[in-house]
């Protein structure tokens, strides 16, 4: 497995992380630019991504997430977030935190990921499941929030399963999404 990112500081955190659960010994973490890994094309079966996808140039990194999948078999997961849910809107405005105006992913968007990828399925939650961990990071909070979560969890799957055009408000997107084969005049060296 390799990890990367270009912070040092999130390296060590990273690092510190996986020797807590003594992880370590089957990963690897570089200091790396996301667009440029120090690795032959096709070299994964799986890629993952949590969150990093709003802050990258999705144009540029989707096509190269497909090249670094091992050809018809790689699957990417990206797990990335859209900003159109509700809740979380309310809360980012009335809070005093400064959030960045990132481009997010949007329904369409994702609809029109099959040009990168041999195939795309998405799976959506987050319609209220949000509420329930706004501003719980102790306390009372806290055990308030693990008793509604599963309660707005199965609404949301309700909504979803019921109403699929809620899509455009969810607050999460996990993408699963298949390499495309590669061109037998690719594969033969013709270009």
């Amino acid at each position: 497995m390799l990890g990367t990112d270009r912070s040092v500081p999130s390296l060590k955190k990273a690092v510190k992380k996986l020797s807590d659960y003594d992880l370590q010994r089957n990963v690897t973490f570089v200091r790396a630019n996301a667009y440029d890994l120090p690795v032959k094309p096709h070299s994964f079966d799986l890629v993952v991504t949590r969150s990093v996808l709003v802050v990258l140039d999705r144009a540029k990194m989707l096509p190269y997430i497909n090249e670094l999948l091992v050809p018809d078999s790689g699957i990417a997961l990206l797990v990335e977030n859209m900003d159109r849910n509700p809740p979380l809107r309310l809360y980012r405005a009335l809070s005093r935190t400064k959030w960045g105006d990132f481009p997010y992913f949007t329904v369409p968007e994702i609809k029109g990921m099959d040009s990168w990828f041999q195939r795309v399925d998405a799976h959506y939650s987050g319609i209220f499941s949000p509420l329930a961990h706004l501003g719980t990071r102790s306390g009372i909070g806290k055990r308030l929030s693990d008793g509604v979560a599963p309660l707005l969890a199965g609404v949301d799957r309700g909504l979803l399963g019921a109403f699929p055009a809620l899509t455009a408000y969810a607050w999460i997107v996990a993408l699963r999404c298949q390499a495309k084969a590669i061109s037998r005049d690719k594969e033969e060296g013709q270009v």
